[in-house]
């Protein structure tokens, strides 16, 4: 992957999470008080196929909060508002 000046990136998972869909469903919102614009990312396969949702920090991508779904197969993270 090429690096794009001036931009943010989050890091490359593991191969182990390959079929996470890690970013199948997205959103912006202001979350952390700082008035800079942050990242909501939804996995609907994530840790235990239970799915969970991430809010990331606008200014360097790191997890503010995360939430897991409770049930497995119910691809929790699969929509976001």
């Amino acid at each position: 992957m090429q690096a794009v000046e001036g931009q943010i990136q989050t890091k490359q998972v593991q191969a182990a999470h390959d079929d996470s869909y890690q970013g199948y469903s997205v959103a912006v919102g202001e979350f952390s008080g700082d008035q800079v614009e942050d990242f909501v990312a939804g996995v609907p396969k994530g840790p235990t196929l239970n799915g969970s949702v991430s809010i990331l920090n606008g200014t360097d991508l790191t997890a503010i909060m995360s939430y897991t779904g409770e049930q497995i197969g119910s691809y929790f993270g699969y929509a976001l508002a």
